[in-house]
């Protein structure tokens, strides 16, 4: 990074450029490993990924793409079309959409957001914790801790939804045909 450039300017120039992210992350709790994930990503600006619909020209449309299973010849990520009725069998579901018009509404769903992927990850722990104690893979004193770090880590998350006047119950997304995130 140049002394003038702030992260924002590099992480346009990397979005504008294209970059695939490969890496591991181990999630723990309380010290004690409970979930290893293995990931790749793209991360591009859409134009450079998607391919438009045929016959129409590159920046015609930011929110309609070929629909999947179209081949696309330059080697860019065919997607379903956004503006579609339900899709047949086999092809991909619209992307739901947000619309936000006030700040309240955008500091609500933005924390309604950030706390619902921590509970994934905090269901996801506990689920793992349960199964490394049926196991009987962990000491007493490590099962305490867990424990004790679990319920703490749901009496935040309740704490700061209850802050922002959201439902703890609430805390979930639709994933469309994939079904709900927690």
């Amino acid at each position: 990074m140049r002394g003038d450039e702030s992260l924002l300017d590099v992480l346009d120039h990397l979005i504008s450029k294209g970059v695939v992210l490969d890496g591991e992350i181990v999630l723990g709790l309380a010290d004690i490993d409970l979930v290893y994930v293995r990931l790749g990503a793209l991360l591009a600006a859409a134009d450079r990924a998607l391919e438009p619909p045929a016959g129409e020209a590159a920046g015609a449309s930011d929110r309609r793409r070929r629909p999947a299973g179209a081949a696309a010849a330059s080697g860019r990520v065919p997607v379903a079309p956004l503006s579609t009725p339900a899709p047949a069998a086999g092809q991909m579901t619209p992307a739901p959409r947000v619309s936000l018009t006030t700040p309240d509404e955008t500091s609500r769903s933005v924390m309604k957001l950030v706390l619902t992927l921590v509970e994934l990850v905090r269901q996801l722990l506990e689920r793992q914790a349960v199964r490394r104690v049926r196991e009987r893979t962990l000491t007493p004193a490590e099962v305490e801790r867990l424990g004790t770090a679990l319920m703490r880590l749901e009496a935040t998350i309740r704490d700061l939804a209850e802050r922002h006047d959201l439902d703890p119950a609430e805390l979930n997304l639709d994933l469309g045909p994939l079904g709900r995130l927690v």
